[in-house]
């Protein structure tokens, strides 16, 4: 049923593992009637709660604190930033001993992609940026703090 009725992307695609960082399947991918949620709704309540201005600013707050993250990442000399647009940032770490472009780097940040998610601390997720593996960070809860951003960066940093 899964691979019939799926509609995940590969990059949201998971594993089965309930230990590990990969996940239990969507249930939404058992059933077909995957087309007709009212996503609407989570928009029109945000807007009726924060009106438009203060979703602007919840908006605003997100984008500076992807901005604050890439910004340390560029300012790191052990962290590559590849990638940032709106509040997503991907990066990977890129400690000097080893070869930018080596397996070796991949697997160094698939390490700490899991010692993230697994230690509770922050979350990111994996992904794939010009054929390096990188640590993406989406920031989109308005609860998310620069002091979150800099925990992130520190921990990556311990956990490499």
């Amino acid at each position: 049923m899964r691979d019939t009725f799926s509609l995940v992307p590969p990059y949201l695609r998971t594993d089965n593992s309930l230990e590990g960082v990969g996940g239990p399947p969507w249930f939404s991918e058992f059933g077909f009637q995957q087309t007709r949620g009212f996503r609407a709704l989570k928009v029109w309540m945000a807007l009726r709660h924060h009106g438009l201005d203060g979703y602007r600013a919840l908006l605003e707050h997100d984008l500076a604190l992807a901005d604050r993250l890439a910004a340390q990442i560029e300012a790191a000399p052990d962290l590559e930033l590849l990638a940032c647009g709106l509040s997503v940032v991907c990066f990977r770490v890129a400690p000097v001993a080893i070869s930018r472009g080596a397996d070796q780097l991949d697997e160094l940040n698939r390490r700490v992609l899991a010692d993230v998610q697994l230690g509770g601390q922050a979350f990111v997720t994996g992904t794939t940026v010009r054929g390096k593996f990188a640590l993406r960070a989406c920031i989109v809860n308005p609860r998310t703090t620069a002091e979150d951003v800099d925990l992130l960066v520190r921990l990556v940093r311990q956990l490499a």
